[in-house]
């Protein structure tokens, strides 16, 4: 797997740990039948919950303190069919919501239960308004599958607020728990229109910006908006131009697999739900540049952007992203989704998001 970082060992020591330092006033003395208000669920294929797709990210648009749009099936989907061979699904839907989580074999023959996307480890496996029910209902599906799961991997979710407790409560009495990687999104807040945007940046950044909008405008830069992509011409030009970028040229752009399936799959389901946005740059008919990205409620999420190589000097990244905000803000999103943190990003926002993974075991 290689993404998360375990401190090691985990035993009883770590639990007792986290126990004591923030949790042991909230954890109170309920009996061992954790599982027993959990309710009815429904085990369901991949199939089965792309069809209730509608339902799950109306119930993801509830859930308290995730990654909303990284949680959303538009990405865990692709990512487990794209980024995993022959994932095993394990999800179930009750009264309180789903839990969407793959049984993924990792090493020494260790099989572990985690969310659709663990790649980058910013899904939440819980779709639904009460943490306490869906961390029940977890334990009951490790429950029922326990012959088949050594442990569980539970990403994006804050290390402190609502989760917590209900989490600590149901597992830290009777398994290890460790603590894996750290992910933190940059954020920047869209309120106040486009001069509200750039009050919150830099006055050298606001100027850089300017300088670079002349020169666009002087060197007939024409920007495109598109939030449909009918027969996938649209994915394709994007892909051209991720060929003929550095990171393409090094074979190191997303043109390269599985990345492409992931990308191309996502925005797809993006599209069907009316949630795709993309900017086009292009000069004399021929595409230099792509802003790439999707929403989910009010909120804009950033997926990649790029420019043909020999083209720095125009600032193609920065103006599509200054496009994009403004189209953004004439629909009414309100925050700018940024992505995994880089230290470009900090120019652009002023806020950040930070989820953590917890590795779940058996004594």
């Amino acid at each position: 797997m290689g993404l998360f970082r375990l401190f090691y060992p985990w035993g009883n020591h770590l639990g007792y740990a986290l126990r004591n330092a923030f949790l042991f006033s909230l954890i109170l003395n309920e009996g061992p039948n954790w599982e027993a208000d959990a309710g009815f669920m429904d085990w369901l294929s991949l199939t089965e919950l792309s069809d209730r797709s509608a339902n799950f990210d109306q119930l993801i648009g509830q859930t308290p303190a995730i990654d909303r749009f990284c949680s959303t099936l538009a990405w865990t989907v692709p990512a487990s069919k794209a980024m995993m061979v022959d994932p095993q699904p394990l999800i179930t839907q009750s009264e309180h919501g789903f839990v969407s989580m793959m049984r993924v074999p990792v090493a020494n023959g260790i099989r572990l239960a985690t969310p659709l996307e663990i790649g980058w480890g910013l899904a939440a496996p819980f779709a639904g308004e009460n943490p306490t029910a869906l961390v029940r209902q977890l334990g009951v599906m490790w429950a029922e599958r326990t012959q088949d799961i050594d442990g569980l991997l539970v990403s994006g979710i804050p290390a402190t607020g609502v989760w917590i407790r209900p989490l600590m409560k149901r597992f830290v009495d009777t398994e290890r728990i460790g603590l894996g990687e750290t992910c933190v999104r940059r954020m920047a807040s869209l309120t106040g229109g486009l001069d509200g945007f750039m009050s919150r940046r830099s006055s050298k950044f606001r100027a850089n910006l300017r300088r670079a909008e002349r020169a666009g405008s002087s060197d007939g830069l024409v920007y495109e908006f598109h939030s449909q992509d009918e027969g996938g011409h649209l994915f394709q030009r994007i892909l051209d131009i991720e060929r003929d970028s550095w990171k393409g040229r090094a074979g190191e752009g997303f043109d390269q697999p599985p990345s492409d399936e992931f990308y191309q799959r996502m925005a797809l389901r993006l599209e069907r739900a009316g949630r795709l946005r993309v900017v086009m740059i292009t000069r004399d008919g021929e595409d230099l540049a792509f802003v790439l990205g999707g929403v989910f409620q009010s909120l804009y999420r950033g997926l990649q952007m790029s420019y043909r190589e020999g083209h720095r000097h125009l600032s193609l990244g920065n103006l599509g992203q200054l496009e994009m905000i403004r189209r953004l803000i004439d629909e009414g999103i309100d925050t700018y989704d940024l992505g995994t943190e880089m230290p470009y990003k900090l120019s652009w926002a002023e806020t950040s998001f930070t989820t953590q993974m917890f590795v779940i075991m058996r004594h």
